[in-house]
């Protein structure tokens, strides 16, 4: 392999690795080797994956919560999301009135409860914003979710960090 040829890939190795930990959160799941996203808006780059999940994963999460997710990847038309869910549990009711997960990318919007996992969702482009919500109904809650939010380029396109 040339050397120049050798520098990029060394580049976009280094990058990838050092952009996946600066957009990982704090959260707080009991598997300490899985640091969940906070939420608010996250960047992440392709072929690199974050993770979400509910407040107190794997025990129930609180009532009254609210939090949202937007993430993108680089580049945003370039990029899919597929959402990888090993857990997914919240509250069943009808119409989804009561806990529930809304899955917002671009011009669709889903809307999930009890045990609907999405799991194998993928986006049309490196763009999803997720919102758990949950209601004030004390005693109603479940174990939650999480889920892994994988970044991958589209068939044809090359995602090569800027060396600016």
């Amino acid at each position: 392999m040339e050397v120049g040829k050798l520098m990029v890939l060394l580049l976009f190795v280094i990058g990838v690795e050092s952009l996946e930990m600066r957009t990982w959160g704090s959260g707080s799941g009991s598997d300490p080797s899985v640091v969940s996203l906070d939420c608010g808006k996250h960047t992440m780059a392709p072929n690199t994956r974050v993770t979400i999940q509910t407040p107190n994963y794997p025990n129930n999460y609180d009532e009254s919560y609210r939090c949202q997710w937007e993430i993108y990847c680089n580049s945003v038309e370039n990029t899919t999301l597929t959402m990888v869910c090993p857990d997914f549990e919240l509250e069943d009711s009808t119409d989804c009135t009561a806990d529930r997960l809304i899955i917002k990318d671009h011009d669709s919007r889903d809307v999930i409860c009890g045990d609907d996992n999405p799991d194998g969702t993928t986006t049309v482009s490196g763009f999803i914003r997720l919102t758990f919500w949950s209601n004030i109904i004390t005693g109603t809650t479940a174990m939650g979710f999480r889920c892994h939010i994988w970044c991958f380029p589209k068939p044809g396109t090359i995602n090569l960090p800027c060396i600016c």
